[in-house]
């Protein structure tokens, strides 16, 4: 554990009740439980065990947002290099300065809307290919997700199945570079016959290159970024994204 340019310590082993490695909420639970302030895991960093992005030893680098009491944490030597060393591709989420960039961009996002953060943000899951993370606010929590540069161009997605059907997906509040401010949906996660219900609803849609609206910024180029996908989705097979010469101009 580090805050800032310190190493603090270490913790654990300690089980949890999860077993896929990029579902961190479990973690921070525990650590913020034992020391009492706010953290984040920043990145895996090793793993011994385990197959497939879960089960086995699972060893992360966290970031302790404020200092912990001394005394809580095991000083075992660490080979603070692995902590340390700047890695160009590493996601901006997987580094402290980066995630509490991410974080405070998100913040001042909506409270320029209105809508304040109003207590912890809730780390939900971090692996290369995403930062997902749940802020609380007075009228519902809003989803914060950041993707890496070679993923597609989320907002431009959303925004495009929106302008076709609005349930399909949740609505934007934010956008910026690889980044997005999502409204909460209530449900719960699933599979069978209502994945199989909304996926009907996802083949049946086919978004044209979308009006933006408030807030988004979809261009040309990544609309086009999209590209022409037919993605096998549950036994069936659904054109997502289309770009034909008409949706180009």
């Amino acid at each position: 554990m580090t805050s800032g340019d310190e190493y603090l310590g270490s913790a654990g082993p300690f089980a949890v009740d999860v077993p896929w490695w990029s579902e961190v909420g479990p973690v921070v639970g525990w650590l913020e439980g034992l020391l009492g302030v706010p953290v984040l895991v920043l990145r895996l960093l090793d793993v011994q065990g385990g197959a497939g992005g879960r089960d086995g030893h699972v060893t992360y680098h966290v970031e302790a947002l404020e200092r912990p009491a001394s005394g809580l944490l095991d000083q075992r030597r660490v080979d603070t290099v692995v902590l340390d060393g700047a890695e160009a591709l590493r996601s901006p989420w997987a580094r402290a300065e980066g995630l509490r960039e991410l974080l405070d961009w998100a913040a001042g996002e909506l409270a320029s809307a209105g809508r304040p953060v109003s207590g912890p943000v809730v780390q939900r899951r971090t692996w290369n290919l995403s930062g997902l993370f749940r802020l609380p606010t007075a009228r519902g929590p809003v989803w914060l997700k950041a993707t890496p540069g070679f993923a597609a161009d989320e907002a431009a997605v959303i925004a495009a199945f929106a302008g076709v059907d609005p349930g399909l997906v949740p609505p934007l509040l934010g956008v910026g570079e690889r980044r997005v401010l999502m409204e909460h949906i209530p449900g719960e996660d699933c599979w069978g016959p209502r994945l199989r219900r909304s996926a009907r609803r996802w083949g049946g849609s086919s978004p044209r290159r979308p009006r933006s609206p408030p807030g988004v910024r979809v261009g040309a180029a990544s609309w086009r970024g999209c590209g022409t996908g037919v993605r096998r989705f549950s036994r069936w097979r659904f054109v997502i994204c289309s770009t034909g010469p008409s949706q180009r101009s």
